[in-house]
This record gives structure tokens, sequence and C-alpha cells, in this order.
């Protein structure tokens, strides 16, 4: 980003013999050759990943049924991360006016492995008993344990005593060395009722007991339950069963109360790790984590109810289903940045209280359906709708889910959708006209963050293809998601080192910002701007923070988008060929493209409104920084043969 446009970066590539490549006369005195860097800073990872399962099933009787099973996700990591040694001339060094040639690379090495294993245990007993009057049941009653077990463990050390040997004893300076290892659990029992009467009315209920290891003895075992019912119209109503129109038509509501903990093993303890420069002369010393954790953290719930139907016709070449539904989630544990002078930096905190509500549909059309063809198209639509209640921690009007350092970031407000974009604006006038200097032309940001949109995409809309010919078929998945924002966390640093296209609007020359005002000192007034030009277009302009990159609104733009998902195409080799081989069943070759195009608003010039700063999680999403790598495209085939 800092390399100027004309600059022929691939004829930097042979840096150890080329004496412009070298870190020392490379010409970028703040940024090292990439080529360099690639070479010098290295990781190599191994992941190995063990799954399995075990069942055991015992009937005595035709009314009764044992189930026990097991299952076991388990991953080991290991890495070796090394950073080789380059010494610069003093002729460099004395003469350097950026930083990273002023002093030496004097190499490091880090080791380390971990492991995350996974076992969950399940015992079912099953009581059924078919058609008492019409009336079918089935009782299940079961009992669960779920154990997360980690455990990491890692070394450095920084200046390495021989060059290129990256072995944690050649060392000039002492190790570090660091170890973390959890384990939480939680037993569960439950009790699920099925009833269905006439094969039209189905009900199903359940309740849990769950009892977590991670909360305080008196919160941490709750109970939620749930149901469901459907009718099936066209199984009870003989006029709509007799229908040649209507195939199926089903009613259904639903409303649970459902009991979560995300959290982490010992995530309500204090935790401390050693203190820079300890152990010293045989005294250990540690510090206390920054984290700070509300006391009697309770579960989170999420209340929910829905309602819909599901309707066939035409031989189910029409199909369509839609659901409405309301939630309200109470307790939610997130953790928010307090103010350092506390000791701490961070307050995890059963939060607040959020309320949602949305509608599912989905139409699908059997267009075409003949011997050798198939046509099927399908759309769905999703809004979605959540706003903050109230916070449960007094005297914040607002709280940081994730913020910059200027306050910047995402947050949850009450009465306000959620999560919501919070961020500086530009100073305006009563009408809303950006106010600037009457003799620099610049504007200035306000002086607090406010909302400027919420950051989940409230509307999506997804188009499913699936048409074939004969032996050939072909797959097609593209989806809209819109009516939010996105901060691009990165433009402002595209501004400071002009290699945004924001800089050469208006050829770079002096402007007049449009829809702005100036005071006018005779009659104190704001009057509009139509000849007050910014005192440089370049540079003082684009660079400067308080009349642009300090300012949020420049960089959050609409976050819409349109993507063509995913693309297959498949050939099924025909029956009459593989029936030569005598011993080939089927066979068939296929090829996919993932993520192959997006379609962003003009106002979007930076990246994929899907790549977030946070990792994608569903309270941090709709903001990044320039750490995210660029959207990429997959393409990938398979070949399948059935003996």
């Amino acid at each position: 980003m800092n390399t100027p446009g004309q600059i022929p970066l691939t004829n930097y590539q042979n840096w150890e013999t080329d004496s412009f490549a070298s870190p020392d006369f490379y010409y970028n005195e703040y940024y090292n050759n990439p080529y360099f860097l690639n070479d010098n800073y290295r990781q190599n990872v191994r992941n190995d990943y063990f799954l399995g399962n075990i069942g055991v099933t015992y009937e005595p009787t035709k009314w009764l049924s044992f189930v026990a099973r097991g299952g076991i996700t388990t991953s080991n990591q290991s890495f070796k991360s090394y950073v080789g040694i380059y010494t610069f001339s003093d002729f460099v060094k004395q003469r350097s006016v950026g930083t990273y040639k002023a002093s030496d690379i004097t190499g490091s090495v880090s080791d380390g492995a971990s492991y995350n294993t996974k076992i969950i245990g399940d015992f079912i007993a099953t009581f059924k008993k078919e058609s008492i009057k019409d009336l079918s049941l089935r009782l299940n009653l079961a009992g669960q344990i779920i154990q997360n077990q980690s455990n990491g463990i890692g070394a450095s050390i920084s200046g390495l005593s021989l060059p290129d040997l990256y072995n944690l004893s050649n060392n000039i300076n002492p190790q570090s060395a660091s170890q973390s290892s959890a384990k939480d659990r939680t037993v569960g029992l439950y009790a699920e009722l099925y009833a269905t009467y006439k094969n039209y009315l189905n009900v199903h209920i359940t309740g849990r007991r769950d009892q977590v290891s991670v909360l305080d003895p008196e919160y941490n075992t709750f109970y939620y339950p749930a149901g469901d019912v459907s009718f099936v119209l066209s199984r009870a109503i003989p006029a709509i069963r007799d229908s040649r129109i209507i195939n199926l038509l089903k009613v259904r509501a639903a409303i649970s109360n459902v009991g979560e903990v995300n959290l982490g093993a010992y995530s309500l303890q204090t935790t401390y790790g050693q203190g820079a420069g300890y152990p010293y002369n045989g005294v250990s010393g540690y510090t206390i984590g920054n984290r700070l954790v509300q006391e009697g953290l309770k579960p989170e719930f999420t209340f929910s109810r829905e309602v819909g139907f599901d309707l066939d016709m035409f031989q189910s070449r029409i199909s369509t289903s839609f659901t409405y539904y309301l939630n309200n989630t109470d307790n939610q544990t997130l953790p928010t940045t307090i103010s350092g002078a506390s000791g701490y930096t961070s307050l995890l905190a059963n939060a607040g209280s959020t309320s949602g509500s949305g509608i599912e549909a989905s139409l699908d059309l059997g267009i075409i359906r003949q011997e050798d063809w198939t046509l099927n198209l399908g759309v769905n639509y999703t809004h979605v709708n959540n706003k903050v209640d109230k916070l449960l921690i007094p005297g914040l009007d607002k709280f940081a889910l994730y913020t910059y350092g200027d306050g910047t970031g995402v947050y949850a407000s009450p009465g306000l959708q959620f999560p919501m974009l919070y961020g500086y604006r530009h100073k305006t006038n009563d009408e809303g006209k950006i106010i600037v200097d009457p003799v620099s032309g610049y504007p200035t940001r306000a002086d607090e963050i406010t909302p400027l949109g919420n950051t989940q995409p409230r509307d999506r809309i997804g188009f499913n293809l699936d048409v074939s010919y004969k032996n050939i078929s072909l797959k097609a998945v593209t989806e809209y998601r819109g009516s939010y924002v996105i901060y691009n966390g990165g433009g402002n640093t595209f501004d400071f080192s002009g290699s945004s296209i924001n800089t050469v609007m208006f050829n770079r020359e002096r402007f007049v910002i449009p829809n702005s005002v100036y005071l006018d000192p005779a009659t104190g007034k704001y009057v509009d701007n139509t000849n007050i030009t910014v005192a440089n277009g370049g540079p003082d302009y684009w660079t400067q923070g308080a009349p642009r990159t300090q300012i949020t609104e420049n960089y959050a733009t609409s976050g819409n988008f349109w993507k063509l998902r995913e693309v297959s195409i498949t050939y099924e080799f025909p029956q009459s060929l593989l029936e030569k081989t005598k011993f080939i069943k089927g066979a068939s070759i296929s090829a996919v493209g993932r993520n192959l195009l997006i379609f962003l608003p003009k106002t979007n010039i930076y990246t994929d409104p899907e790549y977030s700063a946070a990792g994608n999680t569903a309270n941090y999403i709709g903001i990044n920084t320039l750490d995210q790598n660029p959207p990429a495209r997959f393409f990938g085939g398979t070949i399948k043969v059935n003996f």
C-alpha cells in the first residue's frame, strides 16, 4: 500500500545478490522488501484431526429400546515460527531516516503445540406405543455429558547465537515459556415426547436440565422447555385431501426457552501472568489479568415463538413456505471495554436484553420436468429486525462490543438496532449541511460519536438454479444482502498513503466540500458554500485527521452486495458406457467454482462486506481493518466412481 504504483516490485526478488533489492539499499525507508520478508519470516504449522463415534442399541421389547453412544473430536497442532539474522551495514544505520534499518534483525524462534478434545456421551431410553385409538406416542428419557479439554504450550527465544540454526537452545537472551490448559463439562438430563393423532396432528414437547462447570454453583444449573405442534390440513380435511391442486398444506407453531452459556473454562476466575523480566534472581513476579468479571454471572436465555405454513401444489411443481418469529434474549453475556483507571481494560457481564423479529419465506418452482430436461428455480427471502431493549449495567448508555482507539466501533444501545455502528460525523448545521472553515474550507469532526447504522444485514434474498439435460446438470446459487452499513477501517490509511481512489478526486486540485456551509461573520448565520475551496486538494487535505481521516462517516459505506456464491456442472457417464467395464456401477465428473462474482454499490470502493475485523462473529460484524485477506475465489473438481 505504501509502494508507488510505478515501482516494478517483481524486480526485487533476488535480495541476496541484487544490491538494489537487499534490505540495506531497498528504496523504501519504512517498509522492507516483501521478498525478503517472505524468505526471512517463516512459520510452519501442522494440524492433525481425529473423529470417532460408537453406539450400541438394545431392544428388550417392541415398546422399549436403549441407546448408548459416544463421540470424540480432537485436533492437535504444532507450529514453529522463526526469523533469520540480518545485519545492516554501519553506513545504512547512520543514514537511515526510517525505522527498520536503524537496528539489526537478531533473529528469533518460537515453538509450540496444543490440542483440543471434545467428548460427548449419550444414553437414551425410548418408550413407544403405536395406534392407541389413532394415537401414537414416543417418549425419550436421556442423559448427556459433554467435556471440552485443551492444553497449549509454547516457548520462544529472541536473539540467535548462530545464524540459520532455529533451535530454542541457540539463544543469547533468556528463553520465555507459557502454558495454558482448560477443562469444562456440561451434564444434561432431558425428556422428549412425540404424539401423533391420525397422522395429521403432531405434538412435540421437550424439557431439559443442564449443569455447567464454568458458572458459580448458585447459577450453574438451569432448566428450559420447548414445544411445537403441526397440523396437516391436507390429510385432515377431505376436500383438501382429494384436491388435484394441493398436495400438502401444513400449519405449524413452536415456542421455546433455551438456556446457554457462551463461556470457556475459568472465565470467572482471576488469572495471572508472569511479569516481564521475571523470574529474577530466583524471585517470581506476576501481573493480574485485564478482565473484570461480574459477580453472579447467569446463563443467557432466549425465548422464541414462531408460526408458519408449508404448501405444495400441482404435484410439487410449486412449493412454498412462510415463517414469522419473535424472540427475546435476556442476560446476554458479552465483554465490554472499560476505563483503564479501574485497573482493568474489559468487563465480562450480563450486558442486556435484546429482542428480534423476522420472516422467512421460500418459493420453489419445478418449471420443466421432462425425460431429458428438468428446470427448477428457487427463491428465498429473510427479513431480520433486532434491537436492544435495555442494558443491565447501571450508568451505561451504550455497551461497547468492538471498538477502535477513538471509540469508533460496534455497540449495543437501548432502543436502537443491534448491532449498531457508532462513529464520528462531520460537524453540521441544523439542516445537516457540513460546516467548513471560512478561510481553509476544511470541515471538522463532531465532538461525540453517534449512530451511523446497523451492521447486520436486515434483508437477504437467495436464488437457486438447478437445470439438467440428459447426463449434464448445472447448479448455481446467488444471494443478495442489504439494509446495513459497514465501516472500512483501512480506508483512512488508504487516504493517508495516497493509494485510495479518493485521493485523485478533483484531479488533486482544490475543491468545494459538497453540501457545505460556512458561518458568515457579518450576519452570524450559515450560508451555502459555493466558492470557498479547501486550502489544498492534495496530501494536505487527504492525510489530515480532523478534516478527513478521523471522521468515521467518510469510511462508512453501504454493506449491500450481490454475490454469485457457487456454480457447479456435473456429467454423469451413461450406463451403456459403464456396462462394458462390468464392475463400475456409476461414474461422474464435476467442476465447481465459489465466490465467483460480487457486485457492490459505487460507495464501497474497499472490500467484501463479509470480511470482519472480529472474525465475523454474530455480535461484531460490520467492521474491517487492513488485517483481512482479500476475498478469494475457489475452483475445484470431483471425480466419483461407484463399484
